[in-house]
């Protein structure tokens, strides 16, 4: 009895698989295939032993049904890689939650190790290290490039970015440490625009167009940035505004006219 309860089980996780091509679960498993997993797992999970094999086994699932998937991104830059890691991801999340059903019993705190992650957590885990971290150079300079040519006034897929970064707010612990990382980038690059920008117009304006040209710039990033960002995020980014086209040249004028000052005394 219990060989035909793997024996199911491992059937239905190969099954599962599929979910990650677009498959609806409905189009997968009827209710009463989903109620026969559930049965084998809490029936194998009366057994310490299978305790820990039904754990690696959901693991395992996890990690075979992204490395089967992962090819899919091979050769994919720009917007084409955004779009395809983000259709991953969503199937990715179906299917997770899918098998979590079958698993779910497993998840309980009697037998749950000390310190062992949750099968959400586990999931995550799965996508971060085999896909998101191996992509992420890539996935952020698309993600730059996309808010820079927002910034110029070219036309893209707000979208598409705004599922992106939502992504990073999704995926736990790792996908905000990932985020932080790539939220620099786009600070990065935001300073040396309005830094060239502050160059080219603080010498041919008096102060007061400087400073109403800016606000310009302030008030447009911010309803650009509200779209795709997160508030926390939009008024770091709006600092960065404030310090390269204000505070540097505020301390500038500052300078200028104590020097003034003193050459006419």
């Amino acid at each position: 009895m219990e060989e035909e309860r793997w024996r199911l089980l491992n059937r239905a996780i190969t099954k599962a698989k599929v979910i990650l091509e677009g498959y609806a679960v409905n189009e997968v498993f009827s209710s009463e295939e989903y109620v026969t997993c559930y049965d084998c797992v809490y029936y194998l999970c009366h057994s310490s032993t299978n305790q820990v094999k039904l754990r690696h086994g959901f693991k395992r699932a996890m990690e075979e049904s992204l490395v089967s998937a992962f090819p899919s991104l091979l050769g994919k830059n720009g917007v084409p890689l955004l779009r395809e890691f983000i259709r991953l991801w969503t199937n990715y999340k179906i299917m997770s939650k899918c098998l979590r059903g079958f698993f779910q019993y497993l998840d309980r705190d009697t037998f749950d190790p000390i310190g062992a992650p949750s099968l959400s957590d586990i999931s995550i885990y799965c996508f971060h290290d085999l896909v998101a971290k191996v992509l992420d150079q890539r996935l952020t300079n698309v993600t730059v490039i996309l808010i820079s040519q927002d910034r110029h006034g070219r036309l893209i897929d707000q979208n598409l970015l705004q599922c992106f970064l939502r992504y990073y707010l999704e995926s736990g612990e790792e996908g905000k440490i990932a985020y932080c990382a790539m939220f620099e980038a786009i600070l990065e690059d935001a300073a040396t625009y309005y830094s060239q920008l502050a160059t080219k117009w603080y010498p041919t304006l008096s102060w007061d167009n400087y400073v109403q040209k800016v606000e310009q710039c302030k008030v447009g990033e911010y309803e650009r940035a509200a779209k795709y960002l997160q508030q926390p995020s939009v008024e770091r980014l709006i600092q960065v505004v404030h310090s390269e086209m204000i505070k540097k040249y505020a301390d500038k004028r500052t300078a200028e006219e104590v020097n003034s000052m003193v050459n006419e005394v």
